[in-house]
């Protein structure tokens, strides 16, 4: 079961060769890593690029035109070249992998649990709490049901496919810029009610209080009007 891991990132080259690091890092050799610049104005896509050289598993493409994270990753993950039981790992370009093993863990967790969807706890530079990563009951409405599934967030290639991007936008239809973390969670939960919490610390989230709470109330609305117009389906595009 191949893991790839996808790196949506801008402006991160103060980060980006220690988050990968943590992934070259990682025990077996299962897995392959995928950097995405959006169109960074600092030194991201060079370092990434010279740090990558030496490994075939590791590839960083640069965009032409900004696109934010979550529409970089779906455009991405939706390569037609990918396997379908292929498991996805999102990894901002500003954290880390924590755990050796995290990667291999996260491998043998899908094959024993045969999930669609999973996520691991995480720790954070900025509390000492694990944050909001937690157990999902199954069979809950996940729009209505706490924001429980954060880092590390991973899922199959397959699960992915079968919704509908109008999930992935707003009312005018144009992509999430902000939230996109329960911007791709939810609708994935929702579509294969197939998921599964790894309870074990395996990401480091990097937060940076200045960026963080200058977006926290377009970050706030854009959650609102996800959870509030909830799952969209084929039926009722």
């Amino acid at each position: 079961m191949h893991i790839k891991v996808v790196i949506p990132t801008y402006n991160c080259s103060v980060f980006i060769k220690r988050t990968l690091s943590s992934i070259a890092s990682q025990s077996g050799d299962n897995f392959s890593c995928d950097v995405i610049d959006d169109c960074s104005d600092d030194e991201t896509y060079e370092q990434a690029k010279l740090w990558c050289k030496p490994y075939d598993n590791f590839n960083v493409y640069r965009n032409s035109e900004r696109k934010y994270a979550l529409r970089n990753i779906v455009e991405h993950c939706n390569n037609k070249l990918l396997e379908d039981d292929m498991i996805i790992c999102l990894l901002d370009g500003d954290d880390y992998l924590i755990n050796n093993n995290s990667l291999q863990l996260i491998s043998d967790t899908y094959q024993r649990e045969n999930c669609d969807v999973l996520w691991s706890n995480y720790e954070t530079n900025f509390s000492p709490a694990s944050g909001f990563s937690n157990y999902v009951p199954s069979g809950v409405d996940v729009y209505k049901f706490p924001w429980s599934s954060s880092h590390m967030k991973t899922f199959k290639v397959s699960a992915l496919k079968n919704i509908d991007w109008i999930n992935f936008k707003n009312k005018e239809g144009e992509w999430f810029k902000r939230c996109y973390d329960q911007a791709i969670m939810l609708p994935l939960m929702h579509s294969t009610q197939n998921w599964y919490f790894l309870n074990e610390k395996l990401y480091h989230y990097h937060v940076d209080p200045e960026t963080t709470f200058q977006s926290i109330e377009l970050q706030a609305y854009i959650e609102n009007f996800i959870r509030t117009r909830g799952y969209v389906d084929n039926a009722n595009v």
